[in-house]
């Protein structure tokens, strides 16, 4: 493991998505859809006002994609981690698969 300084990125990009299909209490069901890029740098010094995290993954930039449920465009439901890609291609597709699932979820 290495001591790496997390980047807050300083932009991220959410796509709320509504499925058109509502449950038994005519709540709306969808998807909230967050990406942005966040950076990882060995850290070199310890500060108190930064934050720093031990993480097994490499330096470098990383594209990351959040993908949560929402009813009436809250969330709700199981909280899924934060998944980070090396590739802006890989964190599409795996966007694509959870909106996905969550719309398979939601004609249950």
């Amino acid at each position: 493991m290495k001591t790496v300084r997390h980047i807050v990125p300083g932009t991220v990009r959410r796509n709320p998505i509504n499925f058109h299909i509502r449950d038994k209490y005519k709540r709306a069901l969808g998807c909230l859809v967050m990406t942005c890029e966040a950076e990882f740098a060995i850290a070199r010094e310890m500060h108190v006002d930064h934050l720093f995290a031990i993480h097994s993954r490499e330096p470098g930039v990383y594209f990351v994609a959040d993908v949560q449920a929402t009813r009436s465009g809250s969330r709700f439901g199981k909280v899924y981690p934060q998944e980070y890609f090396a590739s802006h291609v890989d964190r599409d597709k795996y966007v694509a698969e959870r909106i996905n699932e969550f719309r398979l979820r939601a004609l249950r």
